[in-house]
């Protein structure tokens, strides 16, 4: 087996990867790499010979567990599975999908939502550190239809009786997953912990006006639409729980929950400021009724804090991620004050000199899908370098150059007569008139 990582970062940084460690660890020593699945060895067990059903059943559970931990950490770190999907991992997942314990063929059929999240990052180059080309948007878009029909089928595949509360939270958390690394915001700072709202990007200097001037497309609205239905999906599905069910999930689920929450306040913030909020609106996220909601789902399952689960959470998600809304809400307005431009979407486009800036990138680009990369407001894009970064502020162009933005050109004359007779569009300023007939190849254009 190839172990390869980065050095770490930081101390907490090397604490996920020492816990990887243990875990691959473990699975090598319950003999992943030993042989024939449930097969007795000498390092493992005394003697040779098949293992007891139930220490088998065991077994299968304890290495699916650690693929799944090795596999939630090289997705955070874009790194590959130190534990690699093999036979002897196969036949773990058929022994518990035959066994008579419902738990087991539970297990068994969430395992295959995992392998497709695995493909799908495989398929997005998650798995090859040998590369730091960055990945286009619309590269993202075939990977991201092959990857719904094969949720759906996975879907369809299971019994209904099957489909329990913590599978479909796991199935849409799946979705939530991978359209957060579409986006390319699946970065996880190792340090988020230990700052005041966690992974929430920071409110300090400038970085919405700068983010107001990242270009967009019709790729990125596309994913990035995807991603706020996924996390709405999900919230949705957990507000269905009722107050019983709620006290009884377990903290990872509730770390699903925040992931939903955290997504929706992340885009409310790259898409208030500049193109983006024309297309996508605060209606469209909705952040603030989902605060409401789940604040007041989590208060009456805390139970004035005699549930510590739900009263943790309800902390992080009413207090929090409250504040820090609220001080984004302040800053947004102060923004709208100052300059109404930024809430118009009217921003010229990057000049020549933005060439040799570091992170200036065409459109459609998605740096922190490169592996190590950081999150888009910690990158050196964002640096206040008024030489490299084009701002509302400076002059416009002149209407009709080559670099005039097309919502500053003037509307289209109107056609004068039938359009079955030929009619024709007004001339330009010194040129002569042409007709709609006239082909294409003959047609002379003043600019």
């Amino acid at each position: 087996m190839l172990i390869y990582y980065l050095p770490p970062k930081s101390a907490m940084h090397g604490q996920y990867y020492q816990y990887t460690h243990i875990a691959t660890t473990m699975a090598l020593e319950l003999g992943i790499a030993a042989g024939a699945v449930g097969r007795k060895t000498q390092r493992c067990h005394a003697g040779e010979g098949e293992l007891p059903p139930s220490v088998h059943s065991d077994q299968a559970r304890a290495v699916l567990g650690c693929y799944h931990f090795a596999s939630n950490v090289s997705m955070q770190t874009r790194r590959p599975n130190m534990l690699c999907h093999n036979a002897v991992i196969g036949g773990y997942v058929k022994h518990l999908s035959v066994s008579t314990s419902a738990l087991d063929q539970q297990l068994a059929a969430w395992f295959g939502l995992q392998r497709i999240m695995d493909e799908t990052l495989a398929a997005a180059g998650h798995d090859n550190t040998l590369t730091d080309t960055q990945m286009l948007e619309s590269q993202m878009l075939p990977i991201l239809k092959w990857f719904d029909t094969r949720m759906l089928q996975w879907k369809m595949s299971i019994p209904k009786d099957m489909f329990t509360t913590w599978m479909d939270l796991e199935y849409h958390y799946l979705y939530l997953a991978i359209h957060e690394q579409a986006a390319g915001e699946g970065y996880r700072d190792p340090d988020a912990a230990t700052r005041r709202y966690y992974t929430l990007p920071p409110l300090e200097g400038d970085t919405e006006r700068h983010r107001a001037n990242v270009p967009i497309s019709a790729a990125r609205v596309q994913i990035i639409t995807k991603w706020v239905l996924s996390a709405q999906q999900l919230l949705d599905v957990f507000l269905q729980c009722d107050i019983p069910t709620l006290r009884k999930l377990p903290n990872m689920t509730y770390t699903r929950m925040i992931l939903g929450v955290s997504s929706l306040l992340r885009i409310y913030h790259m898409t208030q400021l500049g193109p983006l909020s024309e297309v996508i609106t605060p209606q469209m996220i909705n952040v603030d009724e989902y605060l409401d909601r789940l604040s007041h789902a989590l208060s009456e399952a805390c139970d004035n804090q005699k549930f510590r689960v739900p009263s943790k959470w309800y902390h992080v998600v009413a207090v929090k991620n409250r504040e820090w809304y609220e001080q984004l809400q302040r800053r947004l307005a102060g923004y709208s004050s100052e300059n109404p431009s930024y809430l118009r979407g009217i921003f010229p486009p990057p000049t020549s000199t933005a060439a040799g800036v570091p992170g200036a990138q065409p459109p459609g680009m998605l740096p922190s899908l490169v592996p190590g990369g950081a999150p888009a407001y910690m990158e050196p894009w964002y640096a206040d370098d008024p030489a490299g970064r084009a701002d509302a502020v400076r002059e416009m162009p002149a209407v009709g150059g080559a670099a005039a933005p097309m919502m500053y050109l003037s509307s289209m004359q109107p056609v004068p007569g039938a359009v079955e007779a030929g009619g024709h569009f007004a001339p330009p300023a010194g040129n002569a008139g042409w007709r709609l007939d006239e082909p294409l190849p003959d047609l002379s254009f003043p600019y």
